[in-house]
C-alpha cells in the first residue's frame, strides 16, 4: 500500500499552461463563482481564487452593457451567464507605481502612463493598466480615450458617470489639443509641415514641426489635428521618417530604449467647470 500524504501536505493542482475558457452557466449548476470555476475546470480553488484577482474573469449578463470584470470568488452567477475565463501564469504585470496624477477635480483626472504600461485591461486581467491602478484609490473610473503600451503621457480619466459622458462627447468632436512629442529617422527637410493620409479609409492629418535636429535623427513636435489609432506613427512612417523604437512600424529605426514617443499636452475646456485646463508631462517625466 502507497502511503499518502496528510491532507494539510498536499499541493493545489497549479496553472502552468495559458487557460481560455468560456461556457454558458447551466439551471443545475454551482452558482458561486469560484465553484463554478473549479467544476469547469478542475482546479483548485485557491488557485482560482489567485487568478481572480488579476483580473482575468468576465461575465456577459443578459441586462450588462458589455462584459463586466468580476474578481470576487464569491459573486453570485445566474443561470444563463457566459462567463469567460483567460489566465495565463507566465504573463507577468507590469510595474504600475510609476502612473501619478497630474491634474485633478472632483469628477475627472489627468494621469501620466508611463511606456510599458497598459491604458486598460484584455482578456488575460488588467492588473498592469493604469486604469486598474486608479481604481484602487478611486472607487468608480470611466477610460476616456487610450495611449499605445509602448507611448508614455497624459490621459484623462473619468470620476463619475455624468463627466465620463461630457467627456467622452468632447474627445469624439476636434476640440481637443493634443500635442505629441517624438524622435524620427533621419534629418527632416523643412522645419514644420503636415501629413495627410487616410488611415482606415478615413481622413486623417497630422501637423509637426522641429524642435531640434541630430545629425540622423530628429526631434519633432506632431499636432493631432485627427485621432486615429497608431496616427503619428503610421503618418511618420509613410513620410520616410519613422519613430525611433517603434516595434511595428518603418526599418532602420529599432533601438534598446522603446519607442520614442510621448503625448506631452492636452488643451480643451471643461465641459463641467467651464474651465481651459491645459496639462503637460511635467520635466522630470517628458521625453526629452
Amino acid at each position: 500500500m502507497v502511503d499518502q500524504a496528510p491532507l494539510s501536505q498536499l499541493q493545489p493542482v497549479s496553472m502552468q499552461k495559458p487557460v481560455k475558457h468560456q461556457s454558458i452557466v447551466g439551471a443545475d449548476e454551482p452558482r458561486i463563482l469560484v465553484d463554478y470555476l473549479a467544476l469547469k475546470l478542475g482546479e483548485s480553488k485557491a488557485m482560482l481564487k489567485r487568478a481572480l484577482t488579476q483580473g482575468c474573469c468576465q461575465i456577459k449578463r443578459k441586462n450588462y452593457k458589455g462584459l463586466k470584470r468580476v474578481r470576487r470568488s464569491k459573486f453570485d452567477l445566474f443561470a444563463g451567464d457566459r462567463v469567460e475565463f483567460n489566465y495565463d501564469p507566465n504573463l507577468v504585470p507590469a510595474d504600475t507605481s510609476g502612473c501619478r496624477v497630474l491634474y485633478e477635480e472632483s469628477s475627472f483626472g489627468l494621469w501620466f502612463k508611463p511606456a510599458g504600461v497598459l491604458s486598460q485591461g484584455t482578456k488575460w486581467g488588467d492588473e498592469g493598466s493604469i486604469i486598474r491602478h486608479i481604481e484602487k484609490e478611486k472607487p468608480h473610473v470611466h477610460l476616456i480615450h487610450r495611449l499605445d503600451f509602448e507611448t508614455s503621457g497624459v490621459m484623462v480619466f473619468s470620476y463619475t458617470d455624468k463627466a465620463a459622458e461630457k467627456l467622452s462627447r468632447l474627445w469624439q468632436g476636434k476640440s481637443v489639443e493634443k500635442i505629441y512629442l517624438a524622435e524620427v529617422l533621419g534629418d527632416i527637410e523643412g522645419d514644420e509641415g503636415q501629413i495627410e493620409l487616410d488611415i482606415d479609409g478615413k481622413y486623417c492629418r497630422t501637423h509637426w514641426r522641429v524642435l531640434e535636429r541630430l545629425g540622423e535623427i530628429t526631434r519633432v513636435e506632431a499636432r493631432l489635428a485627427t485621432g486615429r489609432k497608431h496616427q503619428i506613427r503610421i503618418h511618420f512612417e509613410a513620410f520616410g521618417h519613422p519613430v525611433i523604437g517603434d516595434p511595428k512600424y518603418g526599418k532602420g529605426n529599432k533601438n534598446r530604449e522603446g519607442l520614442r514617443l510621448q503625448a506631452y499636452r492636452l488643451s480643451y475646456d471643461c465641459p463641467m467647470s467651464k474651465k481651459r485646463i491645459n496639462v503637460c508631462v511635467p520635466d522630470e517625466l517628458k521625453l526629452f
